[in-house]
């Protein structure tokens, strides 16, 4: 990406919401050593394959009686507000 946006040091365009050391990083960024400074979110991905089913119509594409793949992916963060754990038993 090429733009003003892009200029801009990595942990300016850091959503605050997700940036879990940034109180860590103000010396690096007051110091003006941009380039060391690395947001940190705290995250999940998981990528999941579905097994193949028989697609019943055919969608304009000669598909119809194939085996579809279906890929299920959920990507989620957490606000630095909310770390901790969760679920106790």
């Amino acid at each position: 990406q090429v733009g003003p946006e892009s200029e801009r040091p990595l942990w300016r365009r850091a959503d605050p919401r997700f940036f879990f050391n940034r109180h860590v990083s103000h010396t690096l960024s007051s110091a003006g050593l941009h380039t060391w400074v690395l947001p940190i979110i705290q995250g999940y991905v998981q990528i999941n394959v579905v097994p193949g089913t028989k697609l019943k119509q055919d969608l304009g594409s000669g598909a119809a009686g194939k085996v579809a793949l279906l890929q299920l992916v959920l990507v989620s963060r957490r606000s630095h507000r909310r770390a901790g754990q969760r679920f106790h038993t």
